[in-house]
């Protein structure tokens, strides 16, 4: 099986302990650490990127890619 990277997609977690979420950056220019706004099913929520682009395989993509709408400053609420 072949595995390919990709760049336009990112790992985010909604808290702490819950699954991984794929999810389309955009044009926003992620990195792990950092804290983003994410279309859900159930409106925009925030989230954490644990995994980053270049980090991510196709293999372990399922299903659409909510977008991610902004990247937060780290300081917000």
């Amino acid at each position: 099986m072949e595995y390919t990277r990709t760049n336009h997609v990112v790992g985010v977690r909604f808290n702490a302990i819950g699954p991984v979420h794929y999810c389309d950056p955009g044009n926003l220019d992620l990195s792990v650490g950092d804290r983003v706004l994410v279309e859900s099913e159930d409106g925009p929520r925030e989230a954490n990127v644990v995994i980053a682009p270049e980090q991510v395989l196709f293999s372990d993509l399922r299903g659409t890619l909510d977008p991610a709408l902004q990247k937060l400053d780290s300081e917000a609420d």
